[in-house]
């Protein structure tokens, strides 16, 4: 068992050596913005996002600043996903178009699914799209959370 003055020492020492390496992981906010600390990033469009938010409040009719503070977190991650998608597709495109010239040839031998089908295993494996499915997936878990609750919340105003 710890006594509660080592476990106090392990909580504010700093991580050192024997822990996760972050330096790379450390930049996904800056590269893609979909973990980024703040909702728009640079290069968003404000005005496309006023519309948006604007959209949501619109159908989702908060009243109170609890429906208001779930709303705004459904808002960002719809924003956040849409992020994803873009991400995604542009990256797709990146190897497709890498992959052409790689795969040009065997797209037409006799076998019907060609280099392309090679193309696309490979494109499954690769780590960077596993990663973006993996945020889309826990945006979309939050996304319907936020939504729950508020259904809860409007629900209960409405009893």
């Amino acid at each position: 068992m710890i006594d509660s003055s080592t476990l106090h020492k392990r909580i504010l020492q700093p991580v050192t050596a024997g822990t996760k390496d972050t330096s790379r992981s450390r930049y996904n906010a800056c590269k893609h913005g979909i973990l980024s600390a703040e909702t728009l990033i640079e290069g968003d469009d404000i005005e496309l996002y006023n519309g948006f938010r604007e959209g949501f409040i619109h159908q989702l009719k908060p009243v109170g600043e609890l429906e208001e503070f779930l709303v705004n977190r459904i808002v960002s991650c719809a924003w956040r996903l849409r992020r994803v998608i873009c991400a995604e597709s542009a990256y797709i495109n990146i190897a497709l178009g890498q992959a052409q010239e790689e795969y040009a040839s065997d797209c037409y031998d006799d076998d019907p699914d060609g280099g392309w089908h090679n193309f696309v295993q490979e494109l499954h494996e690769r780590t960077e799209l596993a990663s973006l499915n993996r945020y889309e997936v826990s945006l979309e878990r939050s996304m319907n959370r936020a939504l729950e609750q508020l259904r809860d919340a409007q629900g209960y105003r409405l009893d």
